[in-house]
């Protein structure tokens, strides 16, 4: 990911975008593909509690069975499926929303 610049004009269109992009910017980007709850959560935008919330709701899958660990591309596909942005094919099977609605903890 790009860092902030100063001077770039796509930041200056917005009042808010340089604001935005620095805080973004701060957080450590990891690429892993299993993520702890704190990455979870950050990949989320979201505090501890709202990704607990979230996971509880099932609108984010829970953690890999067995452990305390989240998989990243199970949030991004469910995120995806959330937005509209996933295709039929992609969307979860009803064995899987059953599972996301459980919410590990």
């Amino acid at each position: 990911m790009a860092k902030f610049n100063p001077s770039s004009d796509e930041d200056a269109k917005t009042p808010l975008g340089p604001a935005i992009r620095e805080r973004v910017n701060d957080r450590p980007q990891s690429t892993a593909r299993v993520l702890t709850k704190k990455e979870a959560a950050s990949l989320c935008a979201l505090s501890l509690s709202g990704f607990s919330r979230w996971v509880a709701q099932g609108i984010v899958p829970g953690p890999l069975p067995g452990t305390r660990r989240w998989d990243r591309e199970a949030i991004t596909a469910a995120l995806n499926c959330l937005s509209g942005l996933a295709s039929k094919s992609e969307q979860p099977s009803p064995l899987d929303e059953w599972r996301a609605g459980r919410g590990r903890r």
